[in-house]
């Protein structure tokens, strides 16, 4: 979770690891950090180090052992037999297209690159973006990420690859 290395995790860190790592429900798990980012955050400095995180009573870890003791998000379907599927499983806000933060913790997860930083898969995303973003709405719709030879058809191909 801790993207750039520094020994801490920051409030948009512990977000974006527990969606990237975890089968939890987002909607659920946002809420609870907000309301309990000062109980975690013991020192007050804005961030998370270590000893906070992993608590026995208070931390984050045993926060998620006992709120979501079994995982209770099913494992993502699997984009070569399903497409559909699979962008509805990473549509977490469910407004019908993906956002860039959805394709990125979609892209850690189906790739498990757990021990990359986060802003290398969104630098790498900024880039290429446009090539399947055919709207310009900077969200991909349904449409555009099942259509020919576009971003379904080339996570499947980078699939074969990896």
């Amino acid at each position: 979770m801790d993207g750039d290395r520094d020994g801490s995790i920051t409030y948009e860190e512990v977000i974006e690891g527990l969606k990237s790592q975890f089968r939890l429900d987002w909607v659920r798990i946002e809420a609870d950090v907000d309301r309990l980012w000062g109980q975690w955050d013991k020192n007050g400095n804005g961030t998370i180090d270590y000893s906070e995180f992993a608590d026995p009573t208070t931390g984050v870890v045993r926060y998620l052992q006992v709120h979501y003791p079994n995982n209770p998000r099913p494992p993502p379907p699997d984009i070569k037999v399903n497409k559909r599927a699979w962008f509805e499983y990473y549509d977490e806000d469910r407004t019908g297209t993906l956002s860039k933060d959805e394709v990125a913790r979609a892209l850690i997860q189906t790739f498990r690159l757990y021990n990359i930083d986060r802003s290398a898969v969104i630098n790498t995303l900024d880039m290429i973006w446009p090539i399947f973003d055919e709207d310009g709405s900077n969200q991909i719709d349904m449409r555009e990420f099942v259509s020919t030879d576009n971003l379904a058809d080339t996570i499947i191909a980078q699939l074969y690859v990896a």
